[in-house]
């Protein structure tokens, strides 16, 4: 079918199958429906998912993913040419867990899917944190699809699938631009001792550099950093090389780091200090090699803590036990895991998961006040070891109760 190579764009993908099966090679396209400038609260993104390379295909799951993490309100999915061809059935419309939505669908007659075709239409409304200003990206994280459920092969997708409102004062797409993001601008102090580690300790915040060039995010830019220290804080940045870079009151720092696969430079900091003075830090990031050099900045400030884990929300306690929606999501260097505690609970855990419902890590274990909880998770497991990209699962048991989300993890 002509019409995938003609008006698809085809992105590099992986296989993380554990043994690769016949659709290991499988190549992803998408295609672009709705307008890519001035969308906001109500509109819908549409978009086409096709495929090719396929051998015997009877089970598709589509994980896909959004930032900001409130973009979106509500989706729609159905099959497309190819799965309504071969009357693949879909049970139910997309899945939301907070930033993250997976749909699936099958067909449990007939030899499947062969060659290329197209697999699946999308519609995700935006929700009321969007408007025309607001730059949108949607991924395709992960295209699960084989003969059986047990024997799919799972294709990670490089490229975002939509890159929505990246437009000029004309509401034309950008061709090129740089930005940065941050999960958090103000952060209490790390625990003295615990600024020097990745740990998930509560003064950690992930900086994300990313370069728009020919509307996708560029993989394997150069991006520099300069860190200026206001003190009177102790300052640690942590690149992905695993080197540990101290940046000391009144001074200055230049660290640099690569964008991965979908387009994101990461850098990790953390700070600690003796009194309860405010550390103000003042990031510069620029992409390498651009020309005229594209630059951005952010302003982060550490403060200290009531506790190392617990940010309260004055008197405020929340009317029940709820664990909510990490940030960022999918990430890299670590993300964030808010829970909301309304009664004491003499146990309770926060344990990380993988598919298979083997423990990872425990984040948190131990006796909990009423109050708001933000956890931190450095993508670690058990014994400090990196754990590989791929779906996992944050898991809080209170007493009987169990309460379960998930998240993605993109080296």
């Amino acid at each position: 079918m002509t019409v995938f190579y003609t008006l698809y764009l085809l992105l590099l993908a992986l296989a993380c199958s554990a043994n690769a099966g016949p659709n290991a090679r499988v190549e992803i396209g998408i295609a672009t429906l709705s307008p890519p400038c001035g969308l906001g609260t109500g509109d819908r993104v549409e978009f086409l998912v096709g495929a090719r390379q396929m051998e015997g295909v009877r089970q598709i799951k589509f994980d896909f993913s959004w930032t900001p993490s409130a973009a979106i309100d509500s989706a729609k999915g159905s099959t497309a040419e190819a799965t309504e061809a071969k009357a693949f059935i879909a049970p139910g419309p997309p899945q939301i867990e907070g930033d993250i939505a997976s749909y699936g669908m099958a067909v449990f007659a007939g030899d499947g899917l062969f060659g290329e075709g197209l697999l699946a239409k999308l519609s995700l409304q935006l929700g009321n944190a969007i408007d025309a200003n607001t730059p949108l990206a949607i991924y395709l994280d992960a295209v699960s699809l084989g003969p059986s459920f047990a024997e799919r092969d799972t294709i990670l997708p490089i490229e975002a699938v939509i890159l929505a409102n990246y437009c000029d004062a004309q509401n034309q797409p950008l061709a090129r631009g740089f930005y940065l993001d941050t999960s958090r601008h103000n952060s209490p102090y790390s625990p003295a001792g615990q600024e020097t580690a990745v740990d998930a300790s509560a003064g950690e915040i992930n900086l994300v550099a990313r370069l728009l060039e020919n509307s996708a995010f560029a993989a394997g830019q150069e991006i520099t950093w300069q860190i200026e220290n206001s003190g009177p804080g102790a300052l640690y940045a942590f690149l992905q090389t695993g080197e540990i870079v101290p940046i000391a009151p009144g001074e200055r720092g230049e660290v640099q780091s690569q964008s991965d696969r979908r387009g994101s430079a990461h850098l990790l900091l953390d700070a600690s200090a003796d009194n309860g003075q405010a550390t103000t830090v003042a990031i510069n990031a620029c992409a390498e090699g651009t020309n005229p050099t594209l630059c951005a900045q952010q302003d982060l400030v550490w403060e200290k803590a009531v506790t190392a884990v617990v940010e309260r929300d004055g008197n405020a306690l929340p009317d029940s036990d709820r664990l909510l929606a990490n940030y960022p999501n999918p990430f890299n260097a670590g993300t964030t895991i808010p829970i909301a505690i309304a009664a004491p609970h003499e146990i309770a855990q926060l344990a990380i998961v993988n598919l298979v419902g083997q423990r990872v890590a425990t984040i948190f274990s131990g006796p909990l006040a009423p109050g708001q909880y933000q956890l931190h998770w450095d993508g670690r497991d058990q014994h400090g070891r990196p754990v590989a990209s791929g779906v996992y699962f944050y898991q809080l048991q209170l007493g009987a109760q169990q309460q379960l989300r998930r998240m993605l993890l993109l080296r």
